[in-house]
């Protein structure tokens, strides 16, 4: 059993996102998921995910050379200006993704099925990163991101979230003045610069974060599977 090989993720994930139609309605606004069938003899390798009008690819196999080898999902994205990223991620935060469709179970077989034909230390850290998933360590956003647009439709403003959802900076907090713009990036609603040096939307956020961000809405975390 063999994982299928990308050989241009560039213009795999531009020629799937042409194709949406046949999976999905990109102005329907939140996340659409697709994951591939089952196929006998092959490892299922790719969770696709339309987010806004964007399309993303989520592909398991190898990732970078020489040392740095690793096994893993990396985010593929065609940016609105055609350029095109690759950013390494966590297998917890396609669980996340998936669980919006309730298919993170599938997200997990993949990994678990592809566990054998990778290395021990890459074995170790994917595990981990299953587990992170099952523990709900990331949250996906969609729901929260309608919950702020409805909450800004609604009169209240980014000073008045953030001052509810506790997003200060230290520069900040003795001051009127509140961190508008790291709510918007943890909330996936402006990019961001990872700590890889690229500019990506966030569209998972870490437990806590998400806490903040639901704090933020005045609602209820378990409404927003937090």
């Amino acid at each position: 059993m063999q994982a299928t090989e990308v050989a241009d993720p560039a213009a795999n994930a531009a020629g799937w996102a042409c194709g949406w139609s046949r999976g999905g309605d990109p102005s329907a606004g939140g996340y659409e998921v697709s994951i591939d069938p089952p196929r006998e003899g092959a490892l299922r390798t790719t969770v696709r995910l339309m987010d806004r009008g964007t399309a993303v690819l989520y592909r398991l196999g190898p990732r970078g050379k020489g040392q740095r080898w690793a096994f893993g999902f990396t985010e593929e994205v065609v940016q609105a200006d055609g350029s095109f990223a690759s950013t390494p991620v966590s297998a917890a935060e396609v669980i996340a993704i998936a669980r919006v469709a309730e298919r993170e179970d599938e997200v997990i077989s993949m990994v678990e099925e592809a566990l054998p034909y990778t290395t021990p230390r890459n074995v170790r850290r994917l595990r981990a990163e299953v587990a992170a998933g099952r523990n709900f360590d990331r949250v996906a956003l969609p729901k929260i991101q309608a919950a702020i647009l409805g909450k800004l439709a609604d009169g209240l403003t980014l000073s008045d979230l953030s001052e509810r959802g506790g997003f200060v900076s230290a520069a900040t907090e003795n001051g009127a003045k509140h961190d508008t713009s790291w709510l918007q990036r943890r909330a996936g609603l402006i990019p961001h610069v990872c700590k890889t040096g690229k500019r990506r939307t966030a569209r998972t956020a870490d437990y806590h974060v998400a806490v903040m961000l639901v704090r933020a809405v005045g609602g209820d975390p378990i409404d927003f599977g937090v």
